[in-house]
């Protein structure tokens, strides 16, 4: 029961981005929260029937627990006693909610509510079908095709922010899914390869309508970075056949985005590229990373504590820092920066360990993502992102259902992915 209870979570995620659903209930609520919150409600019931609670990737849990007790107490002290101007506690106790509370609450979800391998993998199956409704409605809006939506972010010369709105978040939501998206198209057979081959190839044109390079730059080094650290299962003679396929049909898809984007990409690419000083290569980063790194050298307990859960935007910036890491020094100081690299990290360690264990499906999907994790760590260097975690924690909590099975069972033997 619960598999679908997730695959309609999933699916009411995916409509309500593509056609944009607002489903608001009240300030803070709306459908999708509700429909989090009652999942939430029939596993721990189902627990305590069945006395079936275990604790399970204590510390994942852990660390997202301390993350959010150390960002409420600095958002109660801030808001009661700093007092900072226009900070309220109503406006950023809502954001805290959202931003740490809902986002763990997806990934125990997941990781609670399947409890077979074969499950995990059938709901992930349906996440990535999400995945490319999502591309394909980006596609079809971007071509002229059919409009499900204004996709196209604001000011941004042409680059499709798709139904997530935003172009960076975008193209960092399709980079953590494309390592996915691959392995279920090289584990399935005949039709079902040629529509998952179908699927990745969507997904890449929408990457490419995005022209954000930090996305771009995390596919790139995700993917070398996993190699390397994979190479006992990668082997060379399994790999290069599957590169020179994908080489092919990426200049497909590149040559048939290029007649709608070829410019943009040609700007983006090459234009930005030459530029003379650290700043342009940027688009500015640089320079205004150092706004809130003096802000804290002025006040310098800031660097331990941080100036409060969501200060940075009382603080008088007129940009948004474009970087997670630095956000989070800024408002929740050094402990803040620990736990929240951390709570990615784990999940990647679990993924890791459990792949010697794992069968070849599951296995493959270990690795994957481990390369996921990489590139959303990568692509948040970049940008501060909002509108994938939901997305993304899901992925999470159903492949530590995988690690956790895997490490439950017998070692199979250790041998590369199947071709």
């Amino acid at each position: 029961m619960m598999r679908f209870v997730l695959s309609g979570l999933i699916l009411l995620l995916v409509f309500c981005h593509i056609f944009s659903w607002d489903l608001s209930l009240a300030p803070g609520l709306s459908a999708k929260n509700a429909a989090l919150y009652i999942a939430v409600s029939i596993i721990g019931f189902r627990m305590v029937a069945t006395g079936s609670f275990k604790m399970e990737t204590g510390g994942f849990i852990t660390c997202n627990a301390a993350l959010i007790a150390y960002s409420i107490a600095s958002w109660l002290i801030a808001g009661l006693f700093i007092e900072y101007k226009s900070y309220t506690l109503l406006g950023t106790g809502i954001t805290l909610k959202s931003t740490l509370v809902d986002p763990m609450l997806f990934c125990l979800v997941f990781l609670f509510g399947v409890r077979n391998s074969s499950d995990a993998i059938k709901v992930l199956k349906v996440l990535l079908v999400g995945v490319v409704l999502i591309n394909l409605a980006t596609l079809a809006d971007a071509f002229h095709i059919y409009s499900l939506g204004d996709y196209e972010e604001p000011g941004s010369n042409g680059r499709m922010g798709g139904p997530l709105g935003e172009a960076n978040a975008y193209g960092a939501f399709i980079a953590m899914f494309l390592p996915p998206l691959c392995v279920a198209m090289v584990n399935s057979r005949g039709i079902a390869r040629a529509l998952w081959a179908l699927g990745l190839a969507v997904s890449f044109g929408a990457l490419l309508t995005t022209a954000s390079r930090a996305a771009f730059v995390a596919v790139a080094l995700s993917a070398i970075l996993g190699i390397y650290a994979f190479r006992k299962y990668l082997s060379a003679a399994q790999i290069l056949p599957w590169l020179v396929k994908g080489m092919i049909g990426g200049i497909l898809v590149v040559a048939v985005i290029s007649l709608e984007f070829g410019q943009l990409l040609v700007e983006r690419l090459i234009g930005q590229s030459q530029g003379a000083d650290l700043a342009t290569l940027s688009s500015g980063r640089t320079d205004f990373w150092m706004d809130p790194i003096n802000q804290m050298m002025s006040h310098p307990i800031s660097l331990v504590t941080g100036f409060g859960w969501e200060t940075y935007s009382v603080m008088g910036f007129y940009l948004a820092p474009h970087n997670q890491y630095l956000y989070l020094w800024f408002t929740l100081g050094i402990p803040g920066l620990i736990l929240g690299t951390m709570i990615y990290l784990i999940p990647m360690s679990a993924a890791r360990s459990a792949v010697s264990k794992a069968d070849d499906d599951a296995r493959s999907y270990l690795i994957a993502f481990w390369f996921s994790a990489v590139a959303a760590m990568i692509a948040i260097f970049f940008a501060q992102i909002f509108t994938p975690w939901p997305y993304f924690w899901s992925y999470a909590g159903l492949t530590m259902r995988l690690a956790i099975n895997a490490q439950g069972g017998a070692q199979p033997e250790q041998k590369p992915l199947a071709s």
